[in-house]
């Protein structure tokens, strides 16, 4: 009975640590991108806030390479004119997302800013005006392994230079917190899987014409008929003998053996015979 009951309490034991470190694992793979989700999200929302239809807005995205990371650089900026003769623009809102490399930590660092006439706390922030107000970069995630942004246009790529007065159709964001990995020959590159990306509409309202662009037969695609297969399809199909041409008519039925066009039937001599042969005693 005490052999039974520790070989129960083993195998409850086995089982339980067992569940935990698979528990564990799945929550620390959803946590993965826990981080970068709540970083996207936060860029996201000021480029909803202040990059909304009816508003003076422009946008800066620049990308560059910082001690061989992938680093970039997000200006959102909304205007409004005063009363002057004439109206001249004033920053009402600037925000700017940038990630630099910090040599004392020897890690890429993410820093966000906040400046203008609106102020975003309204107890902490001065009631100085915007062009006092000192622009402070407050650090908001380090250990950064990639960090990029590109304007989505009508290009078949994303531009990752934008300085037009004019808003793109959206902004891609890339992020990643995952190590670079070491190659045979030294050098570090991080994989494609372990960047995070999200699109972000800029105007959700406006309308989008749909263009309808035709597909042409790439003759090098390996799954695309050729054009000797096409002619040899072609010419088979006009060697195909049709009703008409073979005697064939759509009414008539093939003759059956035994029958003559008159509708009497006509034995074979043959058959007659060995019939004959058969009855006789």
């Amino acid at each position: 009975m005490l052999t039974l009951s520790a070989m129960i309490l083993i195998a409850t034991i086995l089982i339980y640590n067992r569940v935990r470190n698979s528990a564990a694992a799945i929550t620390a793979r959803l946590d993965k991108q826990g981080l970068p989700d709540e970083i996207l999200q936060k860029i996201a929302e000021d480029i909803d806030r202040l990059a909304s239809p009816g508003f003076d807005a422009t946008v800066s995205i620049r990308n560059k390479s910082d001690t061989g990371y992938d680093s970039a650089q997000l200006i959102i900026e909304s205007r409004y004119y005063g009363n002057s003769e004439p109206p001249q623009a004033n920053i009402y809102e600037r925000v700017v997302w940038q990630s630099m490399y910090d040599p004392l930590l020897g890690q890429m660092i993410l820093y966000r800013s906040h400046g203008g006439l609106n102020l975003e706390d309204k107890i902490v922030d001065n009631v100085r005006s915007g062009e006092d107000k000192p622009e402070l970069f407050v650090p908001v995630c380090p250990g950064l392994t990639y960090f990029g942004v590109f304007a989505l246009t009508d290009a078949n790529e994303p531009a990752p230079l934008w300085q037009k007065q004019t808003m793109p159709y959206g902004i891609l964001l890339g992020l990643s917190l995952e190590p670079m990995v070491q190659l045979a020959d030294g050098s570090f590159v991080l994989p494609e899987e372990n960047i995070v990306y999200r699109a972000v509409a800029v105007d959700r309202t406006r309308s989008i014409s749909y263009k309808f662009t035709p597909k042409l037969l790439d003759q090098n695609e390996p799954n695309s008929p050729g054009k000797n297969e096409l002619n040899e399809a072609e010419s088979s199909a006009g060697k195909m003998p049709t009703d008409a041409q073979s005697g064939r008519s759509g009414n008539t039925k093939p003759s059956t053996t035994g029958s003559s066009r008159t509708g009497r039937t006509q034995t074979n001599p043959n058959t007659s015979q060995r019939l004959n042969e058969r009855t006789r005693p």
